[in-house]
């Protein structure tokens, strides 16, 4: 395939997305396949509904890039995110704003100093047919998830990029990791799945990557499992992508406090509600918690807001936690 960067692609052509998208040229040395641009792809597919920009600075979005390769691609010395970023050009998917005029090595790549400062995006016909057509880019989100990640991964890959992989309907479905490819697709196309980047990882920062209630923590290389970051207002109702808003939580009380099981008081301690049962298993892990006060985030996080709490709790405000409280 012929170099394309620095020459964008023009709106009157009509490209084959798909079939772009199957001929990405993914680095395979070691014999592993790279998944860089796939998830370069997909972060910037992430952001094409709603108001969210569609043109990208490196700098702003390199620490984004960079979290999503340390954890979905094989374990490397270096975490490169400008590898992505430069040479997806040359599969007509994406273009850099005068990239023509950058200075490269002897690799045919810029310096990371230089690429910190362009910007990049999905040429505009691409960026134009995946826009009209809902049903072509879930086509191709499920694509790049079959052809580069395995179907363990699909949702945290879906999530991590930016999809909002955790409700539907308000938080009445979640997406599990057995999905049927008719049901991704479906979901994919919802606008509903765009998450505001950057959450996920800060709130589980914030936390030290450990479940606020229980201190459960797993690491596998580094990167985290078991843990999540729980909006206590819901995203698909209004709540900001901030960490004053988030909670790091066992993936099982996550779904609790989604459903109201569980909220909390104004001084962040748990509330349980009468109409929460369950297996020994069930209520072993969440009725020990009644009257737990959340752990405090890491010093310059700020702790969950009273705000976030009170529109969870009190029915006036979003009442989602399914009252009343035990008694005691």
């Amino acid at each position: 395939m012929s170099e394309r960067r620095g020459g964008p692609l023009g709106r009157e052509e009509s490209p084959d997305v798909e079939q772009l998208v199957a001929s990405i040229n993914v680095d395979r040395s070691g014999g592993l396949r790279k998944p860089h641009k796939p998830l370069l792809l997909l972060y910037a597919i992430a952001r094409l509904d709603g108001a969210a920009p569609t043109e990208f600075r490196f700098s702003a979005v390199e620490s984004d890039l960079k979290e999503l390769i340390a954890e979905f691609a094989p374990p490397a010395k270096q975490v490169r995110p400008g590898y992505p970023w430069w040479r997806l050009q040359a599969d007509g998917l994406w273009e850099i704003a005068e990239g023509a005029r950058i200075a490269t090595n002897a690799s045919g790549d810029p310096s990371i100093g230089d690429l910190r400062e362009t910007m990049g995006r999905l040429p505009a016909a691409v960026r134009d047919a995946l826009r009209r057509d809902p049903a072509l880019r879930a086509r191709v989100v499920q694509r790049l998830l079959d052809d580069h990640f395995p179907p363990t991964l699909h949702a945290r890959v879906l999530e991590a990029a930016g999809f909002d992989a955790e409700r539907l309907d308000g938080g009445d479905a979640h997406l599990h990791e057995d999905f049927v490819p008719e049901t991704a697709l479906e979901r994919v196309a919802s606008s509903r799945w765009r998450r505001p980047s950057g959450f996920r990882a800060a709130v589980l920062r914030a936390y030290g990557g450990r479940c606020a209630l229980t201190g459960f923590q797993a690491e596998v290389a580094g990167v985290a499992y078991g843990v999540e970051a729980a909006h206590v207002q819901w995203h698909a109702k209004g709540g900001p992508a901030l960490v004053s808003n988030g909670i790091a939580l066992q993936s099982t009380l996550h779904q609790l406090l989604d459903c109201g099981a569980f909220s909390l008081t104004d001084d962040r301690r748990v509330l349980i509600s009468r109409q929460f049962s369950g297996s020994p298993t069930a209520t072993g892990l969440l009725l020990p918690l009644k009257g737990a006060r959340l752990r405090d985030p890491l010093p310059g996080f700020e702790p969950v807001h009273v705000d976030y709490i009170r529109w969870h709790r009190e029915e006036s405000r979003g009442g989602v936690f399914k009252g009343p409280a035990l008694d005691g």
